[in-house]
């Protein structure tokens, strides 16, 4: 039973953690590229990438949900209603895509003011989004199909599009961002037309493939309009929660971005360097919470409650434990790693201790991940994650680092440290849920 666990595990989890270890270095070529400019453009592509954060988070909180219920359909083998999950996430999907398209493209001065009052900045950014803003659509529908797809337990499509992204990503922002070969040089914005063009290949690749293969969810053109009103409702109910939990959740992380900006632009600089380490750290959590909401589903699916409680104990054990032995290396080599930017020496001085001070609460916030992203999802308790983790991002976290910032005047890398305390609400009031096993709530 447990060798068929961790097999499972690493089927689902493995393709899932290469995908998001792509994501997180294009992310990371970006800023690293961008740095070579300067630590102003360095500021101005990560809060550029903070609109960017919100729609890509809105659209996978639309479809993580979504996911809940295909995984849940898949492990009963009733496809009839997948139809109607697929039609409702991808409608939406391309809807909020359409509304960051418009304040990216059309009031992005004012967005990025919201953030930062260096008048530089905010121009730079601005340009940035201006470009990027037309990938919106094409990466709503390459992600939307991408997470449905991890539902029915396929991760390897999403894992290998990823891979073709950023290659073609790294190869146009070398051509583009510096002028190489004859093309044009455009700094800053020659990254996001380097993004907007990864992004339109990968998502006409997506589709070809998943109509071509026939997955369950390759509906047809005029079944993406039509609704079933009890699917809906129920899908309202429950997925609302997971939307409603991660929008909030990402205009919480924006808020952050905007308190590390009025402390300065030079911390901001640093925390985007951090962020950048950060994203890769994270992916093995990521493919491991996103396993644990497959998995469990499946198992409540087929009405195995007790091995799902019995999988979710297993996933805390191994998401705390690869996150230590990832934290320690990535403190131990901290000056290397930030020293590889271009940037000042306050910046990296700066970036640095961020980077140490991150590596100290990833443990918990890896615990706290897999606990609220994967075992209670893929368990139906969307509710209840939900409440949990807003109360304490909006109640515990933010106003600490706001205390932190403005009243006591602490340094970027302390005021991140004391965001820490809202994972240990997570995990204290979480782990209570889990043991009682009021998560487990069967959908389908």
């Amino acid at each position: 039973m447990k060798r068929s666990f961790y097999k499972t595990l690493l089927i689902l989890a493995l393709p899932i953690t290469i995908q998001s270890l792509i994501l997180a270095s294009v992310n990371m070529a970006d800023v690293f590229m961008i740095g070579k400019l300067g630590g102003m453009q360095v500021a101005s592509l990560g809060l550029a990438n903070q609109i960017v954060f919100l729609m890509t988070t809105f659209i996978m909180g639309v479809n993580s949900g979504a996911a809940i219920f295909i995984a849940q359909y898949h492990g009963k083998k009733d496809y009839s209603k997948v139809k109607y999950i697929v039609s409702i996430s991808t409608i939406l999907s391309v809807l909020m895509a359409v509304f960051f398209w418009f304040i990216s493209y059309i009031t992005p001065e004012y967005i990025m003011g919201l953030y930062t009052k260096d008048p530089l900045v905010i121009e730079t950014a601005s340009k940035y989004l201006k470009v990027v803003a037309w990938s919106y659509v094409a990466s709503a529908i390459s992600f939307s199909f991408s997470i449905l797809l991890r539902g029915l337990g396929e991760s390897q499509l999403p894992m290998l599009t990823s891979f073709l992204s950023l290659v073609v990503n790294i190869v146009l922002n070398y051509l583009l961002i510096f002028g190489n070969y004859g093309f044009p040089e455009l700094g800053v914005e020659g990254a996001a037309l380097a993004t907007s063009i990864a992004r339109g290949i990968e998502c006409i690749v997506v589709v070809v493939v998943i109509y071509k293969r026939k997955y369950p969810i390759a509906i047809k053109l005029k079944e993406f309009f039509c609704f079933d009103m009890v699917v809906l409702k129920l899908f309202i109910v429950t997925a609302g929660a997971v939307i409603i939990n991660d929008i909030l959740w990402a205009l919480g992380q924006t808020v952050y971005s905007a308190i590390y900006g009025r402390i300065g632009t030079e911390s901001l600089a640093a925390i985007n360097i951090e962020n950048s380490f950060e994203r890769l750290a994270v992916v093995g959590v990521i493919g491991f919470a996103n396993a644990a909401t497959v998995m469990i589903a499946h198992k409540i699916g087929q009405g195995k409650s007790d091995e799902a409680y019995s999988d979710g104990k297993k996933f805390y054990k191994v998401s705390f434990g690869l996150a230590l032995l990832l934290a320690i290396p990535l403190g131990l080599f901290s000056s290397n790693l930030v020293g590889m930017y271009n940037v000042d020496e306050n910046v990296l001085k700066l970036g640095k201790y961020t980077l140490i001070a991150f590596c100290i609460s990833f443990p918990f916030k890896a615990l706290s991940m897999t606990k609220m992203v994967g075992v209670l999802r893929g368990g139906g308790d969307t509710k209840f994650a939900m409440g949990i983790n807003l109360v304490a991002l909006w109640m515990v976290g933010i106003p600490g680092a706001i205390f932190a910032a403005f009243y006591l005047g602490l340094p970027i890398y302390i005021v991140y440290l004391a965001t820490l305390a809202e994972e240990f609400v997570r995990i204290v009031i979480g782990m209570r849920r889990f043991i009682s096993k009021r998560w487990i709530n069967k959908l389908a």
